[in-house]
């Protein structure tokens, strides 16, 4: 499978938990001013886990609610949770070019904005729309890029891992 997309990724009373840590729970917020390295795609994001080494004090709290109800707690490569509000399509890209990997995003809340996954000759293999506690799973060598919603936040984890779940 080139993708996979998994509604009720972790149990709902789990999904709800996730939604309140990032918007009413006492979790920092960062602005970035390119979430993607193309200086139009402003957001805020919050790195839980960066190249494998632990960056945030909530992961242990994300790990209880989130990663533990999941298959891919082992090798996690990258984790970062991205608020984005509206704004243009970011460009399409790969996470982590240089490894393999497998990319999960995992949507908090309910918005619009879809992701976008892109064939080899760049062409539109799908589009997903966010749903909360929907995950789309892929491999990490497939460029995509986001939607950024038209009302409200698209918030998302965006989970980059080296074992296949």
């Amino acid at each position: 499978d080139t993708f996979k997309v998994i509604d009720d990724f972790i149990p709902k009373e789990n999904q709800e938990l996730v939604e309140t840590m990032f918007t009413s729970g006492p979790l920092p917020w960062y602005i970035r001013n390119s979430v993607y390295d193309n200086n139009k795609d402003k957001a805020l994001v919050h790195c839980f886990i960066w190249d494998g080494h632990q960056h945030s004090d909530s992961l242990d709290y994300l790990n209880d609610i989130f990663i533990s109800n999941t298959n891919i707690e082992n090798g996690i490569l990258r984790l970062r949770s991205v608020l984005t509000y509206n704004g243009e399509i970011t460009t399409p890209h790969i996470d982590i070019p240089d490894r393999e990997h497998f990319n999960c995003v995992y949507y908090v809340n309910d918005s619009d904005g879809d992701t976008i996954l892109y064939n080899e000759d760049d062409s539109v293999m799908t589009k997903v729309s966010p749903k909360k506690g929907r995950a789309i799973i892929f491999n990490g060598k497939i460029k995509h890029e986001a939607s950024k919603p038209s009302k409200g936040e698209r918030i998302i984890l965006n989970i980059n891992y080296a074992n296949k779940s």
